[in-house]
């Protein structure tokens, strides 16, 4: 088995579990220490159970985190209701007094754009980390007028944006 590092945080978990278990005190007063519900304590101790240690890391440790900014996954709402994909990206893409919130999110042109990494230009078009990453389009939009345009401040260079971008003496 793979050697498990846990971050202080789980190291706490870790401590607080096993002194529920050794019933050192009771789970109310675990959940205390730990900041969450009893019930989570429980499910806590259910899967450290099942899995030991493990359970307690995080589940996303070691992955690269998916985009979650502009219209990928997060919106904004102005104090008068306009829908923008970021308070950094001052495009609206509805108003919440005249539309539900999940379906400008789901159905507006600008947010099904933001959405489809088919339609990025420049470097993060042929990026092949555009799924993932996206760049930052607030970001493009402010630099370029273009929200579309690529980063302006990603620093990666894809092989074939390399090849396409001329290069300065």
């Amino acid at each position: 088995m793979k050697g498990l590092t846990l971050t202080t945080k789980e190291q706490t978990r870790l401590q607080v579990l096993n002194g529920v278990l050794a019933r050192l005190w009771p789970a109310a007063q675990g959940a205390e220490i730990l900041g969450v519900s009893e019930r989570h304590v429980w499910r806590l101790l259910a899967a450290y159970r099942k899995e030991g240690a493990a359970a307690l890391s995080h589940g996303n440790r070691g992955r690269m985190p998916l985009a979650t900014n502009d219209g990928k996954g997060v919106c904004f709402v102005s104090h008068t209701g306009e829908v923008q994909p970021s308070g950094f990206l001052p495009l609206s893409a509805g108003n919440v007094r005249c539309q539900f919130l999940v379906d400008i999110y789901r159905q507006s042109p600008l947010f099904r754009r933001l959405r489809d990494p088919a339609l990025l230009k420049g470097k993060c078009g042929v990026c092949p980390f555009n799924r993932l990453c996206g760049g930052c389009r607030a970001r493009a939009f402010a630099v370029t007028g273009d929200y579309l345009e690529a980063d302006p401040c990603c620093v990666y260079q894809p092989e074939e944006a390399a090849v396409s971008t001329p290069s300065v003496a």
